[in-house]
Formats: C-alpha cells, sequence, structure tokens
C-alpha cells in the first residue's frame, strides 16, 4: 500500500465524519499525545445532532429546526424521523420501518400510517414545505430538495 492509497483511506473517513485519522502501526507514544490532545478540546457539544440539506436535527432535545422554525417531535416522531434521515435520500420500506421502529413487536400498518401522518403535520405545517413524500408501494423518504 502507498502513500496515495493511505491518503485516499484518510479522505473517506474525513468525508464519512471522522475528525481524526490515525495510521497504523502507531506508537504509545503518539496514541497518549493524541489522547491528551483531545481531551483538552473539552466536552462534544455536536453529539446528538445531525444536518440533513436545511434540516438541523438534536436528537437529544427532539427538535428539528428550519429556516429559524423550531419544533418539538415526541420519541416515536423522532425515531421515524432518525430512520428516515439514516437512510436518506433512499426510500425506506414500512416493513424496514415498523421493524426499527418496534422490533419483532411490529403491529399492523394503520398505526404506521398515523404516526407518519403526524409527523408531518408536525414538521410540514410549521415549515411550511413537504418533508416526508409516500412513494407509493414502496415507503416513505426525505422530500428532497427542501
Amino acid at each position: 500500500m502507498g502513500e496515495k492509497h493511505d491518503t485516499q483511506n484518510k479522505i473517506s473517513a474525513f468525508k464519512a465524519g471522522a475528525d481524526d485519522f490515525i495510521n497504523k502501526p502507531i506508537s504509545y507514544e503518539e496514541l497518549h499525545c493524541r489522547i491528551k490532545a483531545l481531551s483538552l478540546r473539552g466536552p462534544r457539544r455536536d453529539i446528538g445532532k445531525q444536518t440533513v440539506a436545511k434540516l438541523q436535527i438534536d436528537y437529544n432535545l427532539r427538535t428539528v429546526t428550519c429556516d429559524e422554525t423550531t419544533v418539538k417531535l415526541h420519541f416515536l416522531q423522532m425515531n421515524i424521523l432518525k430512520v428516515l434521515v439514516q437512510h436518506y435520500p433512499n426510500t425506506v420500506s414500512r416493513q424496514m420501518l415498523e421493524q426499527e421502529i418496534w422490533g419483532e413487536e411490529s403491529p399492523a400498518s394503520a398505526p404506521l400510517r398515523t404516526h407518519i401522518y403526524r409527523l408531518r403535520m408536525a414538521m410540514e405545517k410549521p415549515f411550511r414545505q413537504p418533508i416526508i413524500d409516500t412513494v407509493y408501494g414502496q415507503g416513505y423518504h426525505l422530500a428532497h430538495p427542501f
């Protein structure tokens, strides 16, 4: 493996969200220095937060902000949104959503439709734009662009 391959690995890691990258083998002294430097940065303030297109999501507070407007979601609504965000921009099937939200205890599809409707109303009315699209016969996905 050459230096170019190592550089490509680092670039891929940073694009995936890494904020540091260590090549192996690493000396214990370098590892110790890196850990010490990280500890001096203080606690991270961005854990539990994510931005997708114009949506700023705080999973800990269960809030979603778009264009300076913030809405607070119920626990189940936030779980549904989280699954849709994880798969963005792809479509998530009803079965996958039910499995992710309820696990093996998945209810009939009517409760999911009701919760999707409530999530839409909670976000689309204050944000004045469609947020979730239904893909007939396939499932749901976040509307894009928004």
